[in-house]
């Protein structure tokens, strides 16, 4: 045999995990729904056989979490036996025993050939899914994975249901084909590993929980991915990912870090807004972490013609840069100073606001201080003086102000106007790149 050959796979009913998981009945090939009495029967006989080796804490934890205390109090000897029986019915087998539930539980290379229902099952060893293939649905809402669970190069076929579900552990979905439609809505991951993953049917990720890292790189996705009021506490991988389909992040929270996408390919239907970003960098390290991450957003938004976005990750980009340099250089005070006087380029009220403040504040010194002017103006005059020196660069009209006015001022106020005339100059060309930015005027 070829070394390198995949192992064949086996039916299901060959498996004594599935006789265990579908011990008072399978899912009806020709029927949509599984009956709901059945289903209940085989989550409790399967969730009270593995409640033997969970220990106390961790029957309360499921508790916690929403399973009944019934469900998952351990069979009694008596209970066991009938059980046992029970089991070599559904299996047809005299010579199998019930699986060991401190064991992990092994799915390895199984071909399901009808839905599988494991809604509210628990898993609290290690669970191996390797190379399965789902013909039809996979349901595993609800379902808690305590151990590691692994779907290294499953198929899913049909719909795979993981709402609500919960990962304690690292879950791995490397390699793994959704043909149709996955759904890990409200899912609470510890980390994800979806790496060069294909979701053909669509991504259901909203208000979906990774609790530590998620790594979606290589993946594609080109059914459309909803990542909408998801959580991300930590390193977020979409490298080399290709979305072909809407996106949605609306909405999604990204604690530490920001996502990297260095390498992928989004979709101009791709939606960022109400999205909470990762705080301002304090220090060079996470600050260059951020400006890889929101170089590369900046650039896909460019591509995309996506100018408000762009924007956004440009002064995010900004930002992280400051972090970079030495507080005293050029580059620090220039950084600092766009941010301050225009929100690098998006406000238009902090300009205005500045040019209002220099305008009052120097008209106030030549009405109040006749020490430092030299002369007496009144406050018409005054704002005159000031008005004239924030237009310095515009054409003044006559009588604006007087140039005798001018020549009686003492050096130091003549100082002051040349300030004040480059910071208005430089406050109005920031708003100038705002307006233009506002309205896109490129």
């Amino acid at each position: 045999m070829n070394a390198a050959a995949k192992p064949e796979l086996k039916p299901a009913n060959d498996n004594p995990w599935y006789w265990l998981a579908t011990l008072y009945g399978e899912w009806n090939k020709d029927s949509k729904e599984l009956d709901q009495d059945i289903a209940q029967k085989n989550r409790i006989a399967w969730n009270r056989w593995f409640a033997k080796a969970l220990s106390a804490e961790q029957r309360d934890k499921l508790q916690e979490n929403g399973f009944s205390r019934e469900e998952l109090v351990p069979w009694t000897p008596k209970e066991e036996a009938e059980l046992a029986i029970a089991f070599t019915t559904r299996s047809g087998r005299t010579d199998q025993s019930l699986p060991d539930p401190t064991r992990a539980i092994d799915f390895s290379h199984t071909i399901f050939d009808r839905n599988v229902c494991l809604i509210g099952f628990i898993f609290p060893n290690d669970a191996n899914f390797k190379s399965v293939m789902f013909s039809g649905t996979a349901d595993f809402e609800s379902a808690t994975f305590s151990g590691y669970p692994t779907f290294v190069s499953a198929t899913f076929s049909g719909y795979a249901i993981f709402r609500s579900a919960t990962f304690s552990r690292t879950a791995i979905f490397v390699s793994a084909t959704f043909s149709g439609y996955a759904n890990f809505q409200s899912a609470t991951f510890w980390t994800a590993n979806f790496e060069s993953a294909t979701f053909t049917g669509g991504a259901n990720f909203n208000s979906t929980t990774f609790s530590e890292l998620a790594y979606f790189n290589s993946t594609t996705f080109s059914g459309g991915a909803d990542f909408k009021s998801a959580t991300f506490s930590s390193h977020i991988d979409f490298i080399n990912s290709e979305f072909t389909a809407k996106t949605i992040f609306a909405h999604a929270h990204f604690i530490s870090e920001v996502p990297d996408f260095r390498g992928a390919k989004l979709h101009e239907a791709t939606e960022w807004h109400g999205v909470r970003w990762p705080s301002a960098p304090t220090d060079k390290t996470k600050a260059q972490v951020q400006v890889y991450a929101y170089e590369r957003l900046k650039q896909e938004m460019e591509r995309l013609k996506k100018h408000e976005d762009e924007l956004l990750f440009f002064r995010k980009e900004l930002r992280a840069r400051r972090v970079l340099v030495p507080f005293w250089t050029a580059a620090w005070w220039f950084n600092t100073l766009y941010a301050v006087l225009s929100g690098y380029g998006q406000s238009t009220w902090k300009p205005l606001v500045g040019l209002c403040v220099l305008f009052l504040l120097v008209g106030a010194v030549f009405v109040w201080v006749p020490e430092i002017t030299g002369t007496s103006m009144t406050i018409p005059q005054a704002a005159s003086v000031s008005f004239a020196s924030i237009f310095a660069i515009f054409p003044m009209p006559k009588g604006i102000m007087a140039l005798d006015v001018f020549d009686s001022l003492s050096s130091l106020a003549k100082i002051i106007l040349v300030v004040e005339a480059f910071f208005g100059t430089l406050l109005l060309f920031l708003l100038g790149v705002a307006l233009r930015n506002r309205f896109r005027m490129r």
